[in-house]
């Protein structure tokens, strides 16, 4: 969920500030949650190892 901070901070900005935004905010905004699809979508929760074992593999 640490991608909803930055948008949020900028529909508050633009609400309450008056701050303008820009097609390049809104381009961003859409980016945002493309980016999180393409990383969920690559996962495979079956074969999904949990940190701590993964980490101790490498160490």
């Amino acid at each position: 969920m640490t991608y909803i901070p930055p948008v949020a901070a900028l529909i508050i900005g633009v609400l309450f500030a008056h701050e303008p935004m820009r097609a390049l905010d809104r381009l961003a905004m859409a980016c945002i949650p493309g980016g999180v699809y393409l990383l969920q979508s690559g996962r495979d929760p079956k074969n999904a190892a949990p940190a701590a074992s993964a980490a101790r593999r490498v160490a």
